[in-house]
């Protein structure tokens, strides 16, 4: 193996091991909120106006709703990071590699959509970005604008997002207010992303060995 191939295996090491390390958490998780709420008191017994019950019945809402929906939504966040960070990454090793004039900061878009390009133009790395699955990416990268830029809330006739509602329906919902929506991840949705990451990453290894 010479000296750029074992830095390309270093490099998607890494991305591998960051995934496995938030799947990992995931999994982590369910199990601890699992035990925390056989440990809390039958509240159907309790009295509603005691403090016991007032208390148990915050912390049902903590560990069945508010930790969960909060993880899920900061995972996929993080998850989003790696895989637009580490596309960088690998965009500067074949820049660096390969002594380019061509940088990607010269190739035109933001994001994993640049990133693309530049892999496609300097390294004919094409085939992973015209799979079916990375077309999903641009899903993907709606639902993480939303986060970033509206904490999740949407307006009530936002045909869109209603759109990218049903296109993951089962693993991501909405909860209606008075003022807007609001999007709420479901564990489900953060795994098959992180699939969906581990896939597309694989894919572009296998290019590089070509």
């Amino acid at each position: 193996m010479d000296d750029l191939a074992f830095k390309r295996n270093i490099l998607f090491h890494t991305i591998y091991s960051d995934i496995v390390n938030l799947y990992s958490m995931v999994i982590s998780l369910e199990d601890i909120l699992t035990l925390s709420m056989q440990d809390l008191p039958n509240i159907p017994i309790l009295i509603p106006d005691n403090i016991e019950y007032q208390n148990t019945a915050k912390k049902i809402m903590l560990y069945k709703y508010t930790f969960p929906e909060t993880f899920w939504k900061t995972t996929f966040l993080q998850a989003y990071f790696i895989l637009e960070s580490s596309l960088e990454k690998i965009c500067t090793e074949v820049e660096l590699s390969n002594n380019l004039s061509l940088t990607l900061t010269d190739v035109s878009g933001l994001g994993l959509s640049r990133s693309s390009k530049y892999l496609a133009k300097v390294a004919c790395i094409k085939k992973p970005f015209e799979s079916h699955n990375w077309r999903d990416f641009k899903s993907y990268n709606q639902i993480r604008n939303l986060l970033v830029h509206t904490d999740g809330n949407f307006g009530k006739k936002d045909v869109k997002v209603f759109e990218l509602i049903e296109k993951f329906k089962n693993t991501i919902y909405y909860q209606d207010s008075d003022l807007n929506n609001k999007l709420i991840f479901k564990k489900e949705f953060v795994l098959n992303f992180l699939e969906f990451v581990t896939i597309n990453f694989k894919n572009i290894e296998e290019e590089f060995k070509k």
